[in-house]
């Protein structure tokens, strides 16, 4: 059965709260924490997948359930693949994750346990009354300790206020850190050798952007019926799809994506199909269009094959457009390879 999430927006405090308000109040401590410069700093260790949890006393028992529900996600490749391993250390233990990409601290006013004492040392009288007003629970610090590393700090007056505000917005720290994550793969991708010249031809000839990566190729493309560009990356076997036909918005469903999946499948060399079962999608936007983004699995018709896949369907000026990512890769983890195929698609601008 096809399942659709609609993700809340993001709402980092208690009502009231001015989002605008966390970011100065984050430019405030950016001021207020000494860090030092990161460029002398040595850079992060640890793949981008480990999330250090630093967190002491009668805290840890408390928050524990609520972070491992909060980073929970998994993409099927088919085999269920976590987008988070965590560990969790208390501040006797904080050197073991400092050098890490990823890292969360929790702490409360009240609490005098070591880690709370460091998240309180980190707030100047401003940001400790916006702590106990309410219109400040969560900031993040970069480079903290080393190069492309994000420090999330989640701190509230009381432990019973913090574990509240973790039940009802402690998603915006998942959303902090994939941001981040996102930008530094991004960064990783198109660092060198992005094939620009092919990118304005596309352009140029179909009205549409994208940012290709060095060693796609294209394989494939139609004028005909089904308007189509598919390019191909190997080792492992990467491919996208960008497709274009005329359509209205209202149009844009789970059913539609897969339709067009599978009939776009059945044209190409190694046929494949979408699996209906195993389906997630969610609204979100792509470069400020409204669209559909969907995870899944595809099939091969005949022999037995397949692998993930990242797909988004949105609508603009009266063009439906599907941006396609799938993955061939039997023979090792795929979640960091979904993510770089997302991270591609994300480039594309109707």
């Amino acid at each position: 059965m096809t399942s659709i999430r609609a993700r809340a927006g993001i709402n980092p405090v208690r009502a009231g709260f001015s989002y605008s308000l966390l970011l100065r109040s984050a430019m405030i401590l950016l001021l207020t924490v000494v860090a030092g410069c990161s460029s002398f700093k040595k850079n992060s260790t640890e793949g981008d997948l480990m999330l250090g949890v630093g967190v002491d006393g009668r805290l840890e028992s408390m928050t524990r359930p609520l972070i491992e529900d909060i980073f929970d996600d998994v993409v099927s490749t088919p085999q269920p693949e976590l987008q988070w391993v965590t560990q969790y250390v208390g501040e006797d233990s904080l050197g073991v994750i400092s050098r890490w990409q990823n890292i969360i601290l929790l702490g409360a006013l009240e609490e005098d346990d070591p880690m709370s004492q460091r998240v309180q040392r980190m707030l100047n009288d401003e940001l400790r009354q916006g702590v106990l007003d309410g219109t400040l629970r969560v900031f993040r610090q970069k480079d903290v300790w080393v190069r492309g590393q994000t420090v999330v700090v989640a701190v509230a007056p009381t432990v019973d206020e913090l574990l509240a505000w973790l039940r009802v917005n402690g998603e915006v720290m998942d959303d902090l850190l994939s941001e981040d994550r996102y930008a530094r793969m991004k960064k990783s991708m198109y660092a060198r050798l992005e094939q620009e010249d092919l990118a304005d031809s596309l352009r140029k000839e179909h009205g549409w952007e994208i940012r290709i990566p060095n060693d796609y190729n294209i394989t494939e493309s139609s004028r005909d019926a089904d308007n189509y560009i598919r390019m191909r990356r190997m080792y492992p076997d990467r491919f996208v799809t960008i497709a274009w036909q005329p359509g209205p918005k209202d149009s844009i469903s789970a059913d539609k994506l897969i339709r067009w999946r599978d009939e776009l499948g059945m044209t190409y060399t190694d046929s494949s199909r979408t699996n209906p079962i195993i389906l997630d999608t969610t609204w979100t936007t792509l470069n400020g269009v409204d669209a559909l983004k969907a995870n899944g699995i595809w099939e091969t018709y005949g022999p037995i094959g397949g692998g993930p896949f990242v797909a988004y369907l949105l609508q603009k000026d009266g063009t439906l457009y599907l941006v396609d990512g799938k993955l061939f890769a039997p023979d090792r983890p795929k979640e960091a390879f979904v993510r770089h195929l997302d991270v591609f698609l994300n480039t594309f601008e109707p």
